[in-house]
């Protein structure tokens, strides 16, 4: 049975292997499955045109309805900052008349009119994440901008125009706000603790622990997420408002199957009925990286490696380097083997556990 659109994105979206894609692989198991069920014949290269040359470059596809070029799309990798992108494909596109462009590095999906007034920058009108998005909205998106009926009837520009011209993103945008501010605060990610690590760091000359950062967000905003939320008058000095450092609050645990989150020093956890007894993070790394090299699973991961978390941070490599050339901040290693360990004990056990079951492991959250 053919795979829906919607179990497409949602694979694509879990998929960590993409972080580590080179633009040829993207092109193929991403860009390509999608035009398919966008209604693309993509097996026809007049119609899903590669290498598309343009005056002065090419684009990697121009797709066509009859002998009308309709939309350019450039893919870059999935750790490429696209914004350096983005004057280049929308030069070529201005260039050849072409009213609709996609810069792509196949979770990101930023959407163009290069014909119309101002910056490059005001000329993306909309944004396609196939990670962040549901897949319901992520398909009705894709449909409504890039849809081959609907680009043919010219129903995905008009579709375009008005919302560019209207005040529906900053509609959109209000209304994202309160929910991305609570997604924030009550699953902190890696990069926010890294952020505030460094700054806590410049600011005293000391680098807090993971778990200690992670502790106070979830402490300091668990119970303002549930009030409401008035913009705060901010200086070029501003700090946290009084509310804020009230008395700390209990917030809900981790995904690890168990639902409760390690609060102290010190976790055990169980592998597929072995148990592990680890003083910190880097400990249980250490031990679980030494059990995957012994038992053979290792040669399981080789061809994920290096395994991604994020677009920026490496979780297991043959190089202690992150994508963007960062050195691993706290590195455990074993036999030719790095895995990143500047990590609370939540993200620490998250990131393990989406590890593990890559081959066939699983993990149990004991204490």
């Amino acid at each position: 049975m053919p795979e829906s659109f919607e179990k497409l994105l949602t694979r694509l979206a879990q998929d960590h292997s993409i972080y580590q894609s080179v633009e040829e692989a993207i092109r193929q198991g991403v860009i390509l499955p999608v035009l398919a069920h966008l209604g693309w014949n993509r097996d026809d290269i007049r119609e899903v045109v590669p290498e598309y040359h343009v005056e002065s470059g090419r684009v990697d596809y121009c797709l066509k309805i009859g002998d009308k070029k309709t939309v350019f799309i450039e893919v870059k990798r999935t750790s490429e900052d696209l914004e350096r992108h983005e004057k280049q494909i929308l030069e070529y596109s201005f260039a050849d008349g072409i009213e609709m462009a996609v810069l792509t590095n196949g979770l990101l999906w930023w959407l163009y009119l290069p014909l119309v007034r101002g910056s490059w920058q005001q000329r993306k009108f909309f944004t396609i994440d196939i990670k962040q998005q549901e897949p319901e909205t992520a398909v009705r998106h894709f449909r409504d901008f890039l849809g081959r009926d609907s680009v043919a009837t010219g129903a995905a520009l008009n579709q375009a125009g008005s919302l560019q011209a209207s005040r529906e993103r900053e509609q959109l945008i209000k209304q994202t706000i309160p929910r991305a501010w609570e997604h924030i605060f009550s699953e902190p990610d890696e990069l926010l603790l890294e952020l505030m690590a460094d700054k806590v760091e410049s600011m005293c000359g000391h680098r807090p622990e993971p778990q200690v950062l992670a502790r106070y967000v979830h402490d300091a905003f668990a119970g303002q997420l549930q009030k409401p939320m008035h913009p705060p008058t901010l200086s070029k000095r501003a700090s946290l408002p009084e509310s804020v450092r009230g008395k700390p609050q209990t917030t809900p645990g981790s995904t690890i199957s168990t639902k409760r989150t390690p609060r102290g020093r010190g976790v055990a956890v169980t592998i597929s009925g072995r148990r592990f007894d680890a003083a910190s993070v880097s400990d249980l790394y250490s031990q679980v990286l030494r059990f995957l090299y012994d038992k053979k699973h290792i040669e399981k991961l080789k061809q994920h490696l290096p395994y991604a978390t994020s677009n920026k941070r490496y979780l297991i490599s043959t190089e202690p380097f992150h994508p963007n050339g960062n050195e691993f901040r706290v590195p455990v290693e074993y036999q030719g083997y790095y895995m990143e360990a500047h990590k609370d004990y939540k993200n620490a056990l998250n990131a393990l556990g989406s590890l593990l079951r890559l081959v066939g492991l699983d993990l149990q959250y004991e204490r």
